[in-house]
């Protein structure tokens, strides 16, 4: 039996994923996009089987993550109850804890949680992450004392890139045995008590990690990168207190390589879809 596909939402990286599916002989259909056959939401939900959400479904709680849109796509009741029984697959699902009850009792996919996904993406952010880096250390990488605070994914992927730019890097983790592996990969362990200068902090945790211990040792260049997701890892009140900027950088594939995020969703999706 064919499955009508249609992808509701998202930012370029959902554009060029359309393209994706269409080259690969697999007639698509699109809302809120910003290209010219986008239907109505609504009549989108209406005519298709199968429907990709965006990354993240919301952001605020109270519309469609749909930034290319020509206007807001509300998370109603009525197109709600369009999607309901159908075959959602959506990314960030977390952030439908702030959303409507009848959007919380919607049954999604999260391709998002798929380890193929999460290592390309950890990849992707990693790579994308050295311009911001580039761009706003002053007197570069060579030399600079870096701060990299997690070692999840993405962590494990920007450490030895920075390292490979002259960077000397220093990992921060709760746990004895992931501050074992950072050894173990030829970084300087640390927990969550360092609290001593560095040209750079760069957050991976999308949990209170950085307080005002760590930033008052800090000077007025320290670069504060945020790559986690809300609310991030800097206690923002002690860093405001301090003059302290945060360079906010999160979701940086689909702003800064949405050809090769939209690569890597594909592929994901391609496997999750009858």
């Amino acid at each position: 039996m064919a499955h009508t596909l249609g992808i509701l939402g998202g930012d370029r990286r959902f554009q060029l994923l359309a393209a994706h599916f269409q080259e690969a002989g697999r007639p698509v259909l699109t809302a809120a996009l910003g290209l010219p056959d986008d239907r109505d939401p609504l009549s989108l939900a209406a005519s298709c089987d199968i429907l990709v959400l965006p990354l993240p479904l919301t952001r605020e709680g109270k519309t469609l993550h749909a930034p290319l849109a020509t206007a807001p796509v509300p998370l109603s009741e009525d197109l709600a109850a369009a999607l309901a029984g159908k075959t959602l697959l959506g990314g960030g699902l977390f952030s439908l804890a702030k959303a409507p009850p009848a959007w919380q009792a919607l049954s999604f996919t999260d391709y998002s949680a798929d380890e193929a996904f999460l290592q390309g993406n950890a990849v992707l952010t990693a790579r994308t992450a050295l311009p911001e880096l580039l761009l706003h250390t002053p007197g570069g990488l060579p030399g600079a004392e870096v701060l990299l605070l997690g070692w999840g994914r993405i962590a494990r992927a920007l450490a030895p890139l920075l390292e490979s730019l002259g960077a000397s890097v220093t990992c921060v983790a709760r746990r004895p045995e992931a501050r074992l592996a950072i050894a173990r990969a030829g970084f300087a362990p640390a927990d969550f008590s360092i609290a001593r200068p560095f040209h750079a902090l760069i957050n991976t945790v999308p949990a209170p990690a950085v307080g005002e211990a760590l930033l008052s040792r800090q000077s007025p260049e320290t670069l504060l990168l945020e790559l986690a997701s809300a609310p991030g890892g800097f206690d923002r009140s002690a860093a405001a207190a301090l003059g302290l900027p945060i360079h906010d950088a999160p979701g940086l594939p689909g702003k800064r390589a949405p050809r090769a995020a939209a690569r890597l969703l594909y592929s994901t999706l391609e496997r999750m879809i009858p």
